[in-house]
């Protein structure tokens, strides 16, 4: 901490917060549902990917097999990528709350705004290959 000498006492900077190890808590925090959104972006992208390109494949060379097996590879990374998200958003929250933060420090935060955002998505593609809607 930084401190000042005056008349040989030391004297505490009024500016630097007191609550710096609950700082590097959150920061750590948000690093770490960072890491979760991007491992979920990665997996969410590959399996969106694969599902179309097998579709347009099997188009191209009308085989149905391929495009089916690619369908439920594709799902299943999509769930990989999505339902891990949701773990990572609510340990997030946890861990905000624990800190002595509101459920509106935890929802209002860039970090989880971007999380929330790839969770939409992932869910949004999701139903895209289910449901086999041409929006994309």
């Amino acid at each position: 901490m930084e401190e000042k000498q005056l008349n040989g006492q030391a004297k505490k900077n009024p500016r630097v917060s007191l609550n710096l190890g609950k700082r590097r808590t959150v920061m750590a925090a948000d690093r770490t549902l960072l890491a979760w959104v991007r491992t979920a972006l990665s997996f969410i992208s590959f399996g969106f990917t694969m599902v179309k390109l097998l579709q347009s494949v099997a188009q191209t060379m009308s085989i149905k097999l391929l495009a089916a097996e690619g369908g439920h590879v594709g799902i299943f990374l999509l769930v990989v990528g999505t339902l891990p998200l949701t773990v990572g958003m609510y340990h997030f929250y946890r861990t905000v709350r624990d800190l002595g933060g509101t459920a509106r420090d935890a929802l209002l935060s860039p970090t989880f705004g971007l999380a929330f955002v790839v969770l939409l998505l992932g869910i949004v593609l999701f139903i895209n290959i289910v449901f086999n809607w041409q929006v994309l």
